[in-house]
């Protein structure tokens, strides 16, 4: 079973690969060649055949219920039902609609934004809502994170706002059509009522019912940092405590009843209550991947109890992983179904052939603690490969927090959420128990992730497969010679983006949607232009795409940031990126130093230092000046000996004529000012800059409008090749003093998946 399962994965698999959705016909040539193959091959080839199949059925029934391009930026109006749990936050409402009747173009499911809504919407309700829908869209940036995937995954077909108006009313309220989803919302409201404001309610509240909204980000970068995040994706581990908690509390007291034992054995009774349990926990917890993964092989497990059959533990994970696949086939699209059964299999791997624990406590603890190093190597090199990232400190940190979750917070959470309704005082007595222990230990925990340590650089796929028999061969134990296995892992462990050479630069525009954030990385120095927005939810693209962009390249210093006006287009990915490299020189103005939170050298012209053979020069604002707002943008000229690059922020008519009469800003690749507005790019000063590229930093289908027409052509008609992140995604420089300036990489078009969407419009065009 684990052969057939591995085979119909890698079906499904190689499906998620592809950059495009192959026709009907490519599956018919696909199968052609197995109908010739003798019955072994034949079997095998149809299993990886029927993987591919039923994904491409599913991505191509979801592909099919997108938005209709027309249909974007369109004020529509329509009616559905509420599908999530909104996430509530500072005047911000978010959430999945179902629509319901079903709209011409318009998909099934779309996500929704609401800024200041007059009555909070809740799971269940239905609305009639006037919206601006576009098509699902996320940052393409190395190291970041994927939302269109995400979005793909989850069969959102659309995201927008809700526009304020009279066509905007709730119809009805929650009436148990969705029983699963309002009774996690009214737990999550209850959670919120008994726990108030304590720092703990977003953690209780992900680990009780899934819903992590609360859970603040500056929580999620402590778990991030420590390699703990795991913890709060209710999985294998919590479903597996909920069940054992039952299992074993149910036969002690089926035996302690009278008569009960004469009808149906305690273990039989046991069995099937904590499946019962299991199951439900499951659903209140959003029957995710992992959960999925850990009921299907509980089920199993249970099943085989109940029939009095000894478990194999690899058969019953090739039933699960079918099983999961077979439910949803576009599952390897997550990094968590990866992470949960590559967990599995090395516990598996490491326990396999080992001698029992003995000794008591002392020999469990010893098992424990092999099991903890087992997952942790084991999945260091899938952690990179997925996320760029594997924290030094979470062998040590896991090895605590678990139990730590495992035997008093999760039970203590759980058992308050089920006695809130029959004991309330008992069960927010126990409630706030398991807050004052998540409180108390977590000083130590942001102490674990203050100590820093990681290993980074994302690897390709070809370092990640020859680590995957290196792994085997350590974690074993029934295979002699493991540290011959060491080598196996150094293409993971040394894997990064080779620094350019003495003399060269590297310039990489990052996609911040309306914003602007790029890099520059000579030879042993890095340096950030600007960190792009923060939002209103809280997050920010410092903590999104600044700073899992560098962890991708093996980052692990800056040397400078420059902030170049206080904007928060610019400015407000800035604390992030310092809280990171708080040792970074931070070059701004002074009020956007105050926006950064620190002190600042001021930004001035006459600044200039070198690098690495790399000059670095600021050229406006000049030391004593009247300028204000845009155009006191700190405007930055890098150059080398093979091109030179120039980085304007937002500076406008007044500074550009100023820089252009100094005749000092000639440069290959030029960042256009202000995101292309009206109000920039002079015709003076694309005359004198003079570029070969010229890149605009603006967000999809802006709400100005941005790069304006007019501004796009007088750059092209110059003889610069235009691109807009929003079109490109990162875009990337080489700058040689061997070969000049490189043509740009740009990473939509390199990571393209079937799902990624669409190119916008040409820049300059309406979009």
């Amino acid at each position: 079973m684990r052969y057939a399962a591995v085979l119909f994965l890698a079906g499904s698999a190689l499906l998620g690969a592809l950059p495009a959705l192959p026709s009907p016909g490519w599956l018919a040539a696909l199968a052609a060649p197995a109908l010739l193959w003798r019955r072994r091959r034949a079997a095998a080839a149809w299993l990886l055949i029927a993987g591919f199949a039923w994904a491409w059925l599913q991505a191509g029934e979801r592909l099919d219920d997108r938005l209709d391009a027309a249909l974007e930026g369109a004020e529509l109006t329509v009616v559905g039902t509420v599908a999530s749990l909104p996430v509530l936050r500072d005047g911000l409402a978010r959430f999945d609609l179902d629509v319901e009747p079903k709209l011409p173009g318009v998909p099934a499911r779309v996500r929704l934004s609401w800024y200041r809504a007059p009555v909070e919407p809740a799971a269940g309700e239905r609305w009639r809502l006037a919206v601006r829908l576009k098509s699902p869209r996320g940052f393409m940036n190395p190291g970041g994170f994927d939302y269109e995937a995400l979005l793909f995954r989850e069969a959102v077909g659309a995201t927008g706002y809700v526009r304020s108006g009279s066509a905007s009313r709730r119809l009805a309220a929650a009436r148990g059509a969705r029983p699963v989803l309002e009774t996690r919302a009214r737990i999550a409201g209850e959670l919120a009522r008994v726990l108030g404001d304590r720092s703990a309610l977003g953690i209780l509240s992900g680990l009780c019912v899934g819903a992590r909204e609360r859970i603040t980000r500056e929580q999620w970068d402590v778990f991030a940092a420590t390699g703990t995040t795991h913890l709060m994706a209710i999985s294998g581990l919590h479903v597996g405590l909920v069940a054992g908690f039952v299992f074993f509390g149910v036969r002690r007291l089926w035996r302690l009843a009278p008569g009960c034992g004469r009808r149906i054995a305690a273990t039989d009774a046991a069995a099937a209550a904590s499946g019962v349990a299991a199951l439900g926990y499951s659903l209140l917890a959003g029957f995710t991947v992992p959960t999925q993964r850990a009921l299907i092989m509980l089920g199993v497990v249970l099943g085989l109890l109940l029939l009095r059959r000894t478990p194999r533990p690899a058969h019953h994970l090739g039933v699960a992983l079918l099983a999961v696949l077979l439910i949803d086939p576009l599952a390897p699209m997550a990094p968590g179904f990866w992470l949960s059964f590559a967990a599995v299999g090395v516990i598996l791997l490491g326990i396999s052939g080992t001698p029992a624990a003995t000794g008591g406590a002392a020999g469990r603890f010893v098992q424990y603690a092999r099991i903890q190093w087992v997952v942790s190597l084991g999945l260091a090199p899938l952690t990179l490969w997925l996320f760029g990232r594997a924290p030094a400190v979470a062998p040590l940190v896991n090895l605590l927090l678990i139990p730590l979750f495992s035997f008093v917070i999760i039970p203590l959470a759980l058992a308050g959420v089920a006695l809130l309704w029959l004991l309330p005082p008992l069960g927010g007595l126990l409630l706030h128990a398991a807050a004052f222990v998540i409180e108390r230990s977590w000083p130590a925990v942001e102490w674990s992730a203050a100590l820093g340590g990681s290993f980074g650089g994302q690897p390709g796929f070809g370092a990640l497969a020859l680590a995957v028999p290196g792994i085997v061969w350590l974690v074993w134990h029934r295979l002699p010679g493991r540290a011959v296995a060491l080598f196996l892992l150094l293409p993971v462990v040394l894997a990064r983006p080779a620094a350019p050479a003495h003399g060269d630069f590297r310039l990489t525009l990052l996609d911040v949607g309306q914003g602007l954030a790029a890099v520059v990385r000579t030879h042993r120095h890095t340096l950030i232009y600007d960190a792009g927005p923060s939002f209103e939810s809280g997050s920010d693209t410092g903590t999104l795409v600044v700073l899992p962009y560098l962890a991708s390249q093996g980052i692990r210093d800056v040397a400078v940031l420059v902030v170049s006006h206080e904007d928060n287009d610019h400015a407000g990915g800035a604390r992030a990126v310092l809280a990171r490299f708080p040792r970074a020189r931070l070059v701004a103005g002074p009020r956007a130093a105050a926006v950064a939170g620190r002190h600042a050298t001021p930004c001035h012209a006459g600044l200039r230092w070198w690098w690495d053979g790399v000059s670095f020069a600021i050229v406006h604002p000049p030391r004593a000046h009247g300028y204000a707002g845009n155009d006191a943008s700190c405007v930055l000229r890098v150059s080398a000996e093979g091109g030179s690059a120039l980085l304007p922020g937002d500076i406008e008519r007044a500074a550009e004529t100023a820089l252009a009469a100094a005749g000092t800003i000639d440069a290959a690749i030029v960042i256009v000012p202000h995101h292309g507005s009206a109000t920039s790019s002079t015709a003076s000063f694309v005359a004198a800059v003079r570029a070969r590229y010229a890149h605009v930093p603006a967000g999809y289908r802006n709400r100005w409008g941005f790069p304006r027409p007019d501004v796009a052509a007088r750059w092209r008609q110059a003889g610069a090749r235009l691109l807009t992140s929003a079109g490109s995604g990162a875009i990337t420089h080489e700058i040689s003093a061997r070969r000049g300036v490189s043509a740009p990489r740009e990473h939509r078009s390199e990571a393209r998946k079937y799902w990624t969407a669409r190119e916008p419009a040409p820049a300059g065009q309406d979009t």
